[in-house]
């Protein structure tokens, strides 16, 4: 295959994958944070979830300059990460030039990021995610080309996005440590309208309600997750798609694509690795372990950068093969898009719910899915979060009045199998496991008035 047929090819499979997500384009948010996003766009208060610590200052600012202009919040939403994860990719062309990689090697490099699934998703997602890395690659290839002024800049337009990504500023330091006054000076005057933006919205009593659920309660770290090599298998499914495409033959394709690097490396040659992309998964793979909630896969996209590089990066001969197994990893990808335009556990729950009941014939009990009734027009539903089974048993003992039916999810923890077998109806509900919710499935318990009083009567027996 000539250099010609590979730049045609290259540039067609890029091309398709900016149509292929352009045609997916998602119609509703289908996530419990993008919930949250939406109603920081109509009214911005951290203490009541809206949006949930650490706030996202800079990324909520241009979704509500997009509300503004007349988008939907929908799309004010997932457009910034939309645009900004296509724009990633003439950021990682300019960062190959600087490592001097040859055209086959820059196709490749754009091919498996443009292609990749965790990526693709990411960017379909009302998430702060890929706008903030956009903005970390922006400094990475500023400080490449020793441009510190501009390298202070974006780190610090990429920390106000997603202050999560904080610890990336820490290979940039390093890498900027020579020029260090010039760098840390346009990095301040960036950061000091952040640091008064939060001291104006958010408390210290408010970071230390915060901090404990996020290490515990909605998922873990290191320190709290019983099988923390859980990420490792994470990065194989989502961040590779290496099982989420679903067959044994996809997984051997993966498997002989990440191989490739080894049978094209020539003895004489060094292995690519250079220390900037060291100290980037260094800093981060330490953040991701001992502070980052290992169950969503999106906080692996970081990963991604440095593995892509250092593939391409080894990449020698081989281009034909290379491109060859690129149709079906995009075939994968694509799948998974197809598999994501199923609906969400919200979507699916709110219509169960406008179809089965009116607001004043059911009492609902359950966990993040309440969400969506927390929009202006749905306040009206009789709803509450709990998260022990033991709070309702309290709750419907002391309620005055017991409404003609009562819906319970299974998110609702440590639900007696006697109440659960005498369940009126039982529903479950699927989701895509690509739509990174916190489960796949939930299951809804419909009780009648009559079956809960007898329920109650002989757990009191």
């Amino acid at each position: 295959m000539n250099d010609k047929k590979i730049a045609c090819l290259g540039i067609m499979m890029i091309a398709l994958s900016i149509a292929t997500r352009c045609f997916f384009f998602p119609k509703e948010l289908g996530h419990y944070d993008s919930f949250n996003f939406a109603f920081a766009l109509d009214f911005y208060h951290i203490p009541s979830l809206s949006p949930h610590f650490p706030g996202y200052p800079w990324y909520i600012l241009i979704a509500k300059l997009l509300y503004l202009c007349g988008c939907s919040k929908i799309v004010a939403l997932t457009l910034p990460g939309f645009v900004a994860s296509i724009l990633s990719l003439w950021v990682l062309w300019k960062i190959a030039d600087h490592y001097s990689f040859s055209f086959e090697q820059k196709s490749v490099l754009l091919l498996f990021y443009a292609w990749n699934p965790l990526v693709s998703v990411t960017s379909l997602k009302a998430f702060s995610d890929s706008l903030a890395l956009f903005c970390f690659l922006m400094s990475f290839e500023q400080t490449l080309r020793t441009r510190s002024g501009h390298a202070g800049f974006w780190a610090a337009l990429g920390l106000g996005v997603r202050p999560s990504y904080a610890i990336l500023v820490f290979p940039l330091l390093w890498q900027n440590r020579s020029r260090f006054r010039f760098f840390s000076g346009i990095f301040a005057s960036t950061l000091v309208p952040l640091l008064w933006f939060y001291s104006v919205h958010l408390s210290w009593n408010e970071v230390k309600l915060f901090l404990p659920g996020h290490f515990t309660q909605w998922g873990g770290t290191v320190f709290t997750q019983k099988s923390w090599f859980h990420w490792i298998w994470l990065f194989w499914t989502h961040a590779l798609g290496g099982f989420e495409f679903g067959r044994s033959k996809a997984r051997c394709i993966m498997l002989l694509f990440l191989t490739l690097p080894l049978w094209s490396s020539q003895r004489q040659a060094a292995f690519f690795f250079p220390k900037e992309l060291k100290q980037w998964l260094l800093w981060y793979g330490l953040w991701f372990l001992v502070a980052q909630n290992l169950n969503n896969p999106r906080h692996l996209l970081p990963f991604l950068f440095p593995f892509a590089l250092v593939l391409a990066g080894n990449l020698r001969k081989y281009f034909s093969v290379a491109f060859l197994l690129f149709i079906p990893y995009s075939l994968g990808t694509f799948s998974v898009l197809q598999d994501l335009q199923q609906p969400s556990l919200y979507t699916q729950f709110s219509e169960v719910v406008l179809k089965q009941y009116t607001p004043l014939d059911v009492k609902i009990y359950g966990g993040k899915l309440l969400r969506i009734f927390d929009e202006p027009i749905s306040w009206k539903w009789n709803k509450r979060e709990v998260v022990h089974f033991s709070e309702v048993e309290t709750d419907l003992k002391v309620l005055e009045y017991c409404p003609p039916f009562i819906l319970m999810t299974s998110e609702v923890r440590s639900i007696p199998s006697f109440w659960k077998e005498h369940a009126d109806l039982r529903l479950k509900l699927e989701c895509s496991v690509w739509s990174y919710a916190p489960e796949q499935e939930v299951y809804l318990y419909h009780f009648s008035r009559e079956t809960i009083q007898i329920l109650i009567k002989e757990a009191r027996k």
